[in-house]
């Protein structure tokens, strides 16, 4: 159970989405701008990212790879690593299908 303020969950609708907000300059300071709102407002920040496929977890992102952008998986790992370790962010992966029972899942973890 989450012992804090209020949860907030930020959906991506893959990692291409996800690499956008953690390297393009301008995407990433806007990302990061809501991040930092969410600590300062004692926010639990959860992204939950529409991956599928092999990534359930952080690590697994080091081997993935991307057709539209030149991040490599492993680059992607650490910005994120960066990202959690540094707010607290945390990152989940699931497929498009079932995101809406992960959803409830995070919340339900919240009350």
């Amino acid at each position: 159970m989450f012992e804090g303020g209020a949860i907030t969950i930020d959906r991506k609708q893959n990692l291409d989405e996800l690499a956008k907000n953690l390297t393009n300059p301008k995407d990433h300071a806007r990302f990061m701008k809501e991040v930092r709102r969410a600590k300062a407002q004692g926010l639990r920040l959860v992204v939950l990212c529409e991956c599928g496929g092999t990534v359930k977890s952080i690590p697994d992102v080091a081997n993935w790879q991307s057709k539209h952008s030149p991040v490599s998986g492993r680059y992607l790992m650490e910005r994120i690593y960066q990202v959690h370790i540094s707010y607290g962010v945390e990152f989940l992966f699931c497929d498009k299908r079932s995101t809406p029972r992960r959803i409830v899942e995070i919340l339900s973890e919240a009350e």
